[in-house]
């Protein structure tokens, strides 16, 4: 009962509890880790554009990654030492969320391009050389 998130009384079986009580593989675990996988997919998307930036953005994809990996290894570890999931029900967990996760990212990307992901804001590098486009420089008029 202490591993099952909602509510801690008896309720008669009603459309709204979809997922059930006892769901395999570990369904918080899946959730939290491809949640956690698009995330980082998407930081690592934009980590050339950080790196642009300057000194203070370029350490901020690692610090991302860092403490993408120790929420996950938190995670993990409460569910094993609270008897609430064994390692392969984890496992097949975090294969599965990190799979979807990526899968759904790239599908995402493919749709709607690499501002759907941009969820820093950041802005977007576009190479114009690459695009064959012409550069405008535009100047003051001198008096």
């Amino acid at each position: 009962m202490s591993c099952n998130a909602g509510f801690k009384t008896i309720q008669a079986p009603s459309i709204n509890r979809i997922l059930s009580e006892h769901e395999y593989p570990s369904y918080s675990f899946f959730s939290i880790t491809a949640i956690a996988t698009y995330l980082g997919l998407s930081t690592n998307r934009f980590s050339d554009t950080m790196n642009y930036m300057g000194t203070q953005w370029a350490s901020r994809p690692a610090v991302a990654y860092l403490f993408i990996v120790c929420v996950l290894v938190a995670f993990l570890l409460v569910r094993l030492i609270a008897n609430c999931d064994d390692v392969t029900e984890l496992l097949i967990a975090f294969v599965t969320g990190v799979g979807f996760a990526a899968l759904f990212f790239k599908v995402n990307t493919i749709a709607f391009g690499d501002e759907s992901v941009n969820f820093l804001g950041l802005p977007y590098l576009v190479s114009k050389d690459a695009k064959g486009d012409i550069i405008y420089v535009c100047s003051k008029d001198k008096q």
